[in-house]
């Protein structure tokens, strides 16, 4: 029989145990009743449970179980295997205090007849679509396991957290991601003189774009490269050439993202943005014609 040992007493019903080296959050009925850290927990106690990998996060943890009711944080860890699952990529451990904590907070606004409208809606929607569609079903679950009727402004929310646990996100930037998609496709519109195809497949790789730059630049963070290799340069300078118009586009932008975030583009970022210009040019053409 799988055993674990035990080091943090969560509540009656949850607690942080370890097993061959790997930390877990195991839930189970009275399993942590009367249990003191250092003693064996049997895998057959053992009904739920959740690999963990950031330390930090147990005092935390220790706050929400003795705060939020039991079924709120056990559907909330069930929910958070559910966003991971569905979303196939890395994931913050931090998914799951952010879930259960907001999740507890709509909840408990719902029944006291009120709720929160998300500003951030239609960009949410827009630039983070398939963390909003998981979004969208975890509020779904909710409504049908609690019996309330949240809207899509809470997708919209959970679709936020979703974004921010991205090891690939600086912590807590999505809203600022967000932001600054909002804000480059905003200018680019202003430069182009054009609304921009939302719906075509060069706007979502546009945006797929600025998701992985806002990072950066959100983070201030210039990933310590180097300006771009020969290769590039001698793309760049082959792109410059043949695409004049979509290359000063792409430099305004560059100039842009340097004024309002204090970040320097480099060749690379140059060549991304002249690319994308070019492909969103010619689908507005491919569309309605020159301008």
């Amino acid at each position: 029989m799988k055993t674990y040992v035990l080091k943090r007493v969560l509540n009656n019903n949850a607690v942080i145990a370890s097993q061959s080296g790997t930390d877990y959050l195991l839930m189970g009925l009275s399993i942590g009743w009367g249990k003191h850290a250092g003693e064996a927990i049997n895998s057959e106690d053992v009904e739920r449970f959740y690999v963990l990998h950031d330390s930090s996060l147990y005092q935390r943890l220790d706050q929400l179980f003795e705060q939020i009711p039991s079924d709120i944080m056990q559907f909330s860890m069930e929910l958070v295997t559910l966003i991971k699952s569905s979303m196939g990529t890395p994931l913050s451990d931090n998914l799951y205090t952010t879930i259960p904590d907001h999740i507890n907070s709509a909840i408990n606004l719902y029944h006291e007849g009120l709720s929160v409208s998300n500003m951030m809606l239609w960009d949410v929607k827009s630039f983070f679509a398939k963390e909003f569609e998981i979004g969208s079903v975890v509020i779904e679950a909710v409504n049908r396991h609690f019996s309330v009727s949240l809207g899509e402004d809470e997708a919209a929310f959970i679709a936020l957290h979703i974004v921010n646990a991205s090891h690939e996100t600086p912590d807590g930037a999505a809203v600022e991601i967000t932001r600054f998609i909002t804000r480059m496709v905003s200018e680019t519109e202003r430069l182009l003189h054009r609304s921009l195809a939302r719906e075509s497949l060069p706007f979502f790789r546009y945006v797929t774009h600025l998701k992985y730059l806002g990072r950066r630049v959100i983070a201030a963070s210039e990933d310590k490269r180097n300006d771009a290799d020969p290769e590039s340069r001698d793309l760049l300078a082959l792109i410059r050439d043949n695409y004049a118009r979509p290359f000063s586009y792409a430099r305004q932008l560059c100039s842009f993202i340097e004024q309002e975030y204090g970040f320097t583009c480099d060749d690379s970022d140059l060549l991304y943005l002249t690319i994308h210009i070019q492909k969103l040019l010619s689908a507005l053409n491919d569309a309605g014609g020159d301008e």
